[in-house]
C-alpha cells in the first residue's frame, strides 16, 4: 500500500487520507488504516463471509450488509457492476462509493446527520474501475417507515421527530443539497435523533433555481410516505412548505 497522501476533489468535501496502489485505492479521513481495513482492501468479500456479513439489501446494482471491523459493527455497501462496458462508462466517473462517501461528508458538514461515514474502498484494473465499496458506521434503531407504521394522527412523542426532519430540510436548503429519494425507509431514528440514510442520489446544486426544484421535489416524495388525508401528512405538507418558502 502507498504512502499516505492528503488529496482534494472538486467533486466534494476535501478527503484527508488517500491509500492507492496498483489495484486498490482507499478514501478515509482515518490517517492510519487499521489491521482490519487492511484485510478488507485486499478481499473485501473474503472478508465478508470470514467475518460474517449480516444481509441487509442484496440486488442487481449493490449489497448492503452489516459486519465487525475489530469488534466495531459496520455497514458494507457493495456497489455492482453489469458488465465490463458498464465499469469502462462508470470510470469517466468517481465511483459510486466515493460518492456516497463524500455526500455523507457533506451532509455532516452542514448539521445534518447521516451515520458516521468510515471509507470508500475501490478495485482497479488500471483505470477502470471494477467494483467498490463504501463502509460507515451501523447504528441500530428505527425506520421512519416503522415509526409511523398504521397511523394517520400524530401524538405527544411525535413532535421531537417532525421537527427534526423539518431542521433537515431546512440545512438541505441552506447547503444547496437534495437528497433525491426521501422514502421513510432513508430516514432512521436512533437514540431519539433523526438520521438521513442511502446517499447515492444526494446533490449539491450551484444553480438555486435547479436545486429549489430538486428540494421540491424532495418533499414531494417524503409525503408520499403518508396518506393524503392523515394528520401526518397534513401537517408535514403545511410545515415543511413553510420551510421551503422561506
Amino acid at each position: 500500500m502507498s504512502a499516505v497522501s492528503p488529496v482534494h476533489s472538486p467533486a466534494g468535501p476535501a478527503v484527508s487520507h488517500e491509500h492507492r496502489s496498483l489495484r486498490r485505492r482507499l478514501l478515509s479521513h482515518v490517517p492510519v488504516a487499521t489491521q482490519a481495513v487492511d484485510r478488507f482492501m485486499i478481499d473485501p468479500d473474503r472478508f465478508c463471509q470470514r467475518q460474517g456479513l449480516e444481509i441487509l439489501k442484496d440486488d442487481r446494482t449493490s449489497t448492503v450488509g452489516v459486519t465487525s471491523f475489530d469488534g466495531r459493527a459496520v455497514v458494507v455497501k457493495r456497489y455492482n457492476t453489469k458488465g465490463l462496458q458498464h465499469a469502462l462508462k462508470r470510470s469517466l466517473r468517481v465511483s459510486r462509493a466515493e460518492h456516497c462517501y463524500r455526500n455523507a461528508h457533506r451532509l455532516l458538514d452542514a448539521g445534518i446527520l447521516t451515520p458516521q461515514p468510515i471509507a470508500a474502498v475501490e478495485h482497479c484494473l488500471g483505470p477502470v474501475k471494477l467494483r467498490s465499496w463504501y463502509l460507515c458506521e451501523y447504528l441500530p434503531g428505527m425506520l421512519l417507515s416503522d415509526w409511523f407504521a398504521n397511523r394517520t394522527t400524530l401524538d405527544q412523542e411525535d413532535e421531537p421527530v417532525v421537527e427534526q426532519v423539518e431542521q433537515v430540510f431546512s440545512r438541505l436548503k441552506q447547503a444547496r443539497i437534495a437528497h433525491g429519494d426521501t422514502k421513510a425507509t432513508n430516514w432512521l431514528i436512533h437514540k431519539r435523533r433523526v438520521y438521513l440514510l442511502d446517499l447515492d442520489s444526494t446533490r449539491h446544486y450551484q444553480n438555486e433555481s435547479l436545486h429549489t426544484a430538486r428540494i421540491a421535489r424532495d418533499r414531494r416524495r417524503f409525503l408520499r410516505n403518508f396518506d393524503s388525508a392523515s394528520e401526518i401528512h397534513q401537517t408535514f405538507e403545511s410545515r415543511l412548505q413553510a420551510i421551503l418558502d422561506r
